[in-house]
């Protein structure tokens, strides 16, 4: 994966696999298929099994693979973070930054006073979904899963359908 400013791109054949079809919208409108943005959310140094973990619960419970993810997008503070960076390395999908006052400017179902104290905005996951989607609220599946890993810290996924 190469970094291009803000933006976090994968491998060219990465890329080629994510945005070459089936990533089409015709063939998914016509065989039901959907595609969506992960919003990701984590304690700081969280374990890169913790992150996948609750990706893998929050895409199963919206009955969801993999394959169904074209994006992933977070917050800039965290575009250090050795888990996030790994997961989407992993599973080919490019990975977009935006900067806590681009995610307040978003109307979000879960605003938190926490994470506007130490994020600098009300939401992260489900704000950075719904951007990366270029969707609103009505778009999000999954609002804001948590998830607490075996390392004790806290990961959360939000997923929002893509605009068409």
């Amino acid at each position: 994966m190469r970094r291009v400013g803000r933006i976090h791109l994968p491998t060219m054949a990465a890329w080629a696999r994510t945005t070459c079809p089936p990533y089409n919208f015709l063939e998914a409108a016509l065989f039901g298929m959907m595609y969506v943005t992960l919003g990701l959310g984590c304690d700081r140094n969280a374990s890169l099994l913790t992150l996948q973990e609750a990706v893998a619960h929050a895409l199963a419970q919206a009955g969801l693979t993999h394959k169904d993810v074209v994006a992933c997008a977070s917050i800039d503070k965290k575009n250090d973070e050795t888990a996030l960076l790994q997961l989407c390395e992993q599973q080919s999908w490019p990975l977009q930054f935006y900067s806590a006052e681009q995610l307040s400017q978003v109307e979000v179902p879960n605003p938190s006073e926490t994470v506007r104290k130490y994020m600098g905005t009300p939401a992260v996951a489900e704000a950075a979904a719904l951007l990366a989607a270029q969707a609103d609220m009505k778009a999000l599946i999954v609002e804001k899963f948590k998830h607490r890993g075996a390392d004790g810290k806290n990961a959360t996924v939000s997923i929002a359908r893509l605009a068409t």
